[in-house]
């Protein structure tokens, strides 16, 4: 057997992120982590309650322990429902009342594939060029109320897949008829982080925090 350590990697990620606060209460209660490595990578995307400098504290104080978490179990001893857990405890044990709805991502380099636990109202696509699935996401709040069991969806990722993360302050709707112009054709080379900020520019809400994350799939021929 092979260990995983050494095992070829069957995919490659890029990565790009970008949010707008709410028109007239900045800082931005959005916010996202991304944690890349040889054979796991991790993607967090939330969208704390409220909007202003308290949401924003939220999200800082989550991606720190979320970021903590992850270099303690060293990235790839953790799935991602007791991540999902162990922050939940963090913002419930505070007795703050801090809560935010969070997609967590968890890629398999040598696999091929990805586990996702969403809770709350962020939305996501995936998108391949011959059409766009929606992944379903459960009821709560992460810090709030989260669902007994955690319903942890598995993908197997195709060569040039990407999935796209809207908090509510995108209109998701409009965006989604959209993706393709933005992440394929001409525009399949663009970076990442910048097709992020276009989107959030054209489908923000303006009296919500807005925030895009998009993750690109290279697979490698086996």
């Amino acid at each position: 057997m092979i260990c995983t350590s050494q095992a070829k990697a069957l995919i490659t990620l890029s990565y790009g992120y970008a949010n707008k606060p709410c028109r007239g209460m900045p800082p931005c209660g959005d916010g996202a982590a991304w944690i890349a490595g040889e054979s796991v990578s991790w993607l967090l995307v939330m969208d704390a309650i409220g909007h202003g400098p308290v949401a924003h504290g939220i999200t800082r104080l989550t991606l720190t322990s979320f970021s903590e978490l992850i270099a303690q179990t060293s990235n790839t001893e953790i799935a991602a429902d007791a991540v999902i857990r162990h922050l939940h405890s963090t913002l419930l044990n505070r007795h703050l009342d801090e809560q935010a709805a969070i997609n967590l991502y968890r890629f398999d380099h040598i696999h091929g594939t990805a586990e996702t636990v969403s809770i709350g109202n962020l939305v996501t696509y995936v998108i391949n060029p011959k059409g766009i699935t929606t992944l379903g996401s459960q009821n709560g709040m992460v810090g709030g109320r989260i669902p007994k069991t955690l319903n942890v969806q598995s993908l197997t990722l195709k060569d040039n897949t990407v999935l796209a993360v809207f908090s509510d302050g995108i209109n998701s709707r409009d965006a989604r008829d959209e993706l393709g112009k933005y992440v394929y054709g001409p525009y399949s080379q663009r970076a990442l982080t910048e097709t992020a900020r276009l989107l959030v520019e054209a489908f923000h809400r303006t009296y919500d925090d807005a925030s895009c994350g998009l993750v690109r799939v290279r697979r490698s021929p086996i």
